[in-house]
């Protein structure tokens, strides 16, 4: 699938969106590659970008639902894991600014945005943990932590 080509002007949208529901889930969309059944083949990637440019590049958002009778829509960032093996590790998750040549990289904030005006509400914590190390007798040890500038 792919928006037309412009010689002036923008190149097309392309919008895959679910049909608005009154009475249950407005749908979902499901984005994935194939399973790869062979005895040891890789399934294929997921790859979302935006191309490059004389200007600015597009930006990247996901973001989840916002609810109004319920709670707002979760975003789950989760790398592979691996199952039935000793000597393979999950996958990493990275998350980096970008970069510039002759300027500023770019600022990465996490945060937690200030709570409602309701007298018992309490803005959203944030935890930065690793996992405990494996359980066999030679003891792994667990994840480090490391802030630095």
């Amino acid at each position: 699938m792919q928006s037309g080509k412009a010689t002036a002007g923008d190149s097309g949208k392309i919008q895959i969106t679910t049909g608005i529901s009154e009475l249950a889930e407005s749908g979902i969309i499901s984005l994935s590659t194939g399973e790869a059944t062979g005895t040891t083949q890789d399934s294929g990637a997921l790859l979302i970008g935006t191309g490059k440019a004389t200007g600015s590049s597009g930006a990247i958002s996901i973001t989840g639902g916002t609810g109004k009778g319920g709670n707002g829509g979760a975003l789950t960032l989760t790398a592979g894991g691996v199952t039935d093996s000793t000597s393979h590790e999950g996958g990493d998750v990275t998350i980096s600014s970008g970069s510039s040549e002759k300027s500023s990289s770019g600022a990465i904030t996490i945060g937690s945005p200030d709570a409602g005006d309701a007298a018992d509400a309490v803005s959203g914590a944030i935890t930065l943990s690793t996992g405990k190390g494996g359980t066999d007798t030679s003891g792994g040890s667990s994840g480090s932590i490391t802030l630095s500038t």
